[in-house]
């Protein structure tokens, strides 16, 4: 199931966080986008836990996907899918185009971007708190005016 997050998924989204990244957002992050754009943060649910969470925030005629996280065990179901999914869905009512910064090293998650039409436009380097690069990526949801 993939709804919308409330703030008392938080601390569960907080947990997959640290789980899945060396360097995870903290409460106040995740906090942050839930009043701001709520209708960009999603979580997912399986036998009723918090397995995953997608975050996308809206600027202007831009998009980010600011975070995706599966816990391990239920990656490769099809959940980070459906939440891309749903994130996009929502992101093309309202933007022309969405953006992402990745690791450079991150070969997964740049497959799983490409699966669903981003493409890679350039580097960031040492983006990220150790130094490594970041991969932006972009996916054009529809053209202006239309």
């Amino acid at each position: 199931m993939i709804r919308r997050c409330k703030k008392e998924d938080l601390n569960e989204v907080l947990r997959i966080e640290r789980i899945c990244f060396n360097h995870p957002y903290d409460y106040s992050t995740f906090l942050y986008f839930l009043i701001n754009d709520k209708n960009g943060f999603y979580i997912a649910k399986k036998n009723n836990q918090i397995v995953g969470y997608i975050i996308a925030s809206v600027r202007g005629d831009k998009g980010t996907l600011v975070s995706i996280a599966v816990l391990p065990e239920f990656r490769r179901k099809g959940i980070g899918s459906r939440l891309m999914r749903e994130s996009l869905a929502y992101l093309s009512r309202k933007v022309n185009y969405v953006e992402l910064q990745v690791r450079v090293s991150n070969f997964e998650a740049i497959n799983f971007y490409k699966k669903f039409g981003f493409e890679e436009i350039g580097f960031i380097p040492n983006y990220y708190i150790d130094g490594e690069d970041a991969l932006i990526m972009l996916k054009r949801l529809r053209f202006k005016g239309k």
